[in-house]
Parts: structure tokens; sequence; C-alpha cells
């Protein structure tokens, strides 16, 4: 890029940086993503309209212009990803459409160009008709990082998946849920076709239709929200039982963790979402005994049999587990971003706090603040004490210890609480105040023996 001054060179290699940026950086080098794909673009402008080459004109077929239509469709696709990332919600659902309808150019051209390779082959004047093809080639010589056969351009098979999954992200944070629906499905049926129907590119892709349907809200769609995570988890458990690997368990966690979660919002049998939510913690269990370590978290960094193809797909997909679960919203497909410390420890102290949920509303505390205390300890070591994580798991202990009168206990409880809140929040913070008249209520009580209200 240095010495590169024509506009056209350098517009490619501003696209490919901001491809890397956006994909093997991560959701932290989206602003980096964004101001190099817009770079891309405006230089790409300068070269259209200083050589006046037009899409619609009668070069529209001139195989050297697959090189233009994948750099623009390669940024529009950057922008999309890196906008939405940004928040840039309007500005990213134009780019969506946009990357869409050079993907639709793209495939028609490679159409062509593979029609035309053909021709010439079978013909006796080859020298003279090809030099347009040979052009093409020249002009993807310039940059080689953005060779259809090189590695780093992404097969147009996948970046069609990724921009279904990507288009139905969007639409759906624009409340376009009918838009988004539609895109997951297209999604679904090209994967289907290519990885087959029990493969683990579903997964991700059922997640996200039944995050569509729960949103609808009506009840009709909370039951098809239901079909579709049930999919989901008959897919990852049986792959990972089929496999037993670290990956695969944690599909089959988040998949878990979605069904029961829609479960329990439509009141369906409890037992059957206790026993589902059990047995998901054994299996965690005993991941952890046979591979000889105390906490799963050992393995988050040996993930390599995740593939890439399945990252991306899985990161263009809603990935909404942050409303339910506390994680990084948008995980970026590298894979230690992906199965980070702290994404792992909320996931499964999710899990448990769904069955601390139930045994709240069945009056067994002493086994829900068992798995408080895991969840505790666990969140405590990963965080640090002053952590809303850690004070939201403290102030549910301290409130079970008030309702079974153990106020000795909660006494201890809600200092610890008043402690952590005024540190993290502040003196005069909500929480702290909140907190100060719980004391006080319960000095009330030690004074008067009178229960507290």
């Amino acid at each position: 890029m240095i010495y590169e001054m024509n506009d056209w060179h350098h517009a490619q290699y501003q696209c490919c940086l901001s491809y890397f940026y956006i994909h093997w950086k991560g959701e932290k080098y989206a602003l980096q993503a964004e101001s190099h794909a817009e770079n891309s673009m405006k230089l790409t402008s300068y070269y259209l309209n200083a050589t006046s080459w037009q899409m619609n004109q009668q070069n529209a077929d001139d195989p050297a212009n697959l090189l233009i239509l994948c750099i623009v469709l390669l940024n529009y696709y950057t922008l999309a990803k890196s906008k939405i990332i940004l928040k840039k919600r309007k500005d990213a659902f134009s780019s969506i459409k946009q990357a869409e309808k050079a993907l639709n150019k793209v495939e028609q051209l490679v159409d062509s160009i593979q029609k035309y390779k053909t021709t010439l082959e079978n013909i006796d004047n080859y020298k003279d008709n090809s030099k347009p093809f040979e052009n093409y080639y020249q002009q993807w010589n310039h940059c080689t990082l953005m060779r259809l056969d090189k590695n780093f351009y992404p097969n147009l098979q996948n970046l069609k998946i990724y921009i279904n999954c990507l288009y139905g992200k969007i639409a759906f944070e624009c409340e376009k849920y009918v838009v988004s629906f539609d895109q997951y499905m297209q999604a679904l049926k090209f994967i289907e076709k290519i990885y087959g129907p029990e493969s683990k590119e579903m997964i991700s892709i059922y997640h996200a239709l039944g995050h569509i349907k729960e949103y609808q809200s009506s009840e009709d769609d909370m039951k098809k929200s239901i079909d579709y995570f049930k999919k989901a988890h008959d897919i990852s458990n049986k792959i990972y039982h089929d496999e037993e690997s670290f990956s695969s368990m944690v599909e089959l966690i988040r998949s878990v963790y979605l069904l029961c979660t829609v479960s329990m919002k439509l009141n369906l049998n409890l037992d059957d979402t206790e026993h589902l939510l059990g047995e998901m913690l054994q299996i965690i269990n005993t991941y952890n005994e046979k591979n000889d370590q105390n906490s799963i978290e050992y393995h988050i960094d040996n993930n390599s049999d995740v593939s890439n193809d399945l990252m991306r797909i899985k990161t263009d997909s809603l990935d909404n587990d942050n409303d339910h679960i506390e994680c990084s919203t948008d995980q970026c497909f590298n894979s230690g971003h992906e199965y980070s410390n702290e994404y792992f420890v909320n996931l499964i102290c999710s899990l448990r706090s769904l069955l601390i949920k139930i045994y709240i509303k069945s009056n067994r505390y002493q086994e829900a603040l068992k798995l408080l205390e895991e969840n505790l300890n666990i969140q405590e070591d990963t965080f640090g004490m002053y952590n809303t994580r850690v004070i939201k798991t403290y102030k549910l202990i301290l409130s079970i210890n008030m309702v079974q009168e153990n106020f000795a206990e909660a006494v201890k409880q809600a200092e610890m609480c008043l402690d952590l809140e005024q540190f993290t929040f502040g003196a005069n913070s909500k929480q702290a105040k909140k907190t100060q008249d719980i004391l006080k209520a319960l000095s009330s009580y030690k004074k008067t023996g009178n229960k507290v209200n």
C-alpha cells in the first residue's frame, strides 16, 4: 500500500485489509474495517469514473469486470458487518442489501466466464478469442489476495451463506422480523444442500430461527420457537455423543439453555426441563472428570476442530444469547474469542441459574443455595469480587436467606453486598441505598424481635 500509487490497485489492498480486520482480528477492529472498506469503495469509484466504466453498459459481461465486482461485494459485506457491530443499523441494512445485489452479479459473471472458457477450449481460433480471458487473469494478478482461486477470498458458496445470515441478523436488529426469517430460511436450505441436514452448520441457524419466533411473542410463534430449538438440540446432542469434543459440548450447552429458557416461558413441564438441565450439568462434570481437569475452561484454547466456515456462519447468525446469557455480543469467529473464559463461565452459570429458578419455585432453597455457591466461586475466580455478576449472585443468596428467616446470615450477606456495591457503583447509588434499607429492616428485626415484612 505504501508504494502502490494507482487508485485501482490501492483499492484492492484496502479491501483486503478491511476484510482481514473484521474476520481475523475481530469485532474490536470494526472501526478500522469500516474505514478501510469505505476508502476502498471511494478509490474504486475514482477508478471507474476515470475509465468511464459502467456496470450496465456493453462491457458488463467482460471477464475482467469480475475483479471489480468482487471488490465491491467484499467491501459491502465488510461494511455491513462492521456497521452492525458499531450499532449503525440503518447503514448496515443498506450495505447488506448492496452486498446481496453484488453477489448476484458476481454469480452471473462467474457462470458466464465458465461457459466462455468451455467454448474457447472447443474452437479452432482459441488464441485469437482467448484475449478477454487472459485480460481477466492479468487484472487478478495485480492483487493475488483477491484471486478466487486463492485461499484468502472466501468461497462464493460460503460467502452466500454468510450474507444470508448477516442479512438476517441485521434485519432482526432493525425489527424486520419477516425479512430476517426469510434470510435465515434461505441460509438453512443452502446449508442443508451443501453440508447436510444434521450438520454442525445447521445448529446456529435453528437457534436464530428460534429467536425470531420467540421475539414475535404470540403463543403460536413461541411453539414454533420450541420446535426450532428442539431441532438444534437434537443435532447438537447427536454430534456431541458422536464426537465428545469440546466445541460440540459448547453447542449442546447453548442448545439446552435456549430450549429450556423458552420452555420455562411457556410454563411447560418443569420436571422435563429440570431433568434436561441436570443431565447437561452431569455431562459437563463427566467431561471434566474424563479429561482429568477441575475446570472446563482448561480446554478453551484447544478447540481447533471448529472449522472457519462454521465459525463465520455462526458469527453472522443472531447470537442473541446476550439477551439471556451475559456474554459477548456477536461472538467473533476467532476461536479464542468465541470460547473465551468469560463467555464460557457465563454460559455455565446461566445454565445453573435456570435450575436455581426451578428450585426456588418449588421451595427447594438448600439446593438453590448450593448451585448459587458454585456460581459464586467460578464468577469470583473469573471476574473478581467487584463485578455486577458477583454482586447479583450475592443478592440472590441474601434473598433466599431472608425468605428462610435466616436473619443472622442475611445480615452478613447484606453487609457484604453493601461493601461491594459502594465500591462498584458508589456510596449514593440506587443499589447501595436499597441494600442499606434492607440492613435497617434486618437491624430493626433484631431489636424488636418482629419479622421483616
